[in-house]
């Protein structure tokens, strides 16, 4: 499925949902304020925010220097297949970005979508605080 930016509201519908994310609120205040800088074109769904300006905003994850990924939400189709919502931050805590990888990113994401659970929580950041 090519990517676009109304792929993008199911993705954070499902960690803010049932993906389980440990601080939801703080995840949407930081999708309601990003801007998208990147679509993946490889069919990935993946996309790449900027949330820089938004000073008031409480971090994902408290700053240490380094970004990277702070959570995975693993999902299983009603045929087996999976998908991988990996959630990464900046530098500065904020949100960076979403992967959305199918079958670990070895082809582009079905368009005919059935779920067979909801979404399995898989690595959380230790760094993440509370809402």
């Amino acid at each position: 499925m090519e990517n676009c930016p109304s792929h993008i509201e199911p993705w954070t519908r499902m960690l803010l949902g049932a993906g389980g994310y440990p601080a939801p609120a703080r995840l949407a205040a930081q999708f309601d304020a990003a801007k998208i800088t990147r679509l993946c074109e490889c069919g990935c769904n993946s996309f790449d925010v900027d949330v820089v300006g938004q000073k008031r905003l409480r971090p994902l994850v408290l700053p240490r220097g380094e970004g990277g990924m702070i959570f995975e939400a693993n999902l299983v189709l009603d045929d087996g297949r999976q998908i991988a919502l990996l959630v990464f931050c900046a530098k500065d805590g904020n949100l960076a970005g979403v992967d959305v990888d199918f079958e670990g990113n070895s082809a582009p994401v079905p368009s005919d979508l059935v779920f067979s659970s909801a979404p399995v929580p898989g690595y959380s950041s230790p760094h993440i605080p509370p809402d």
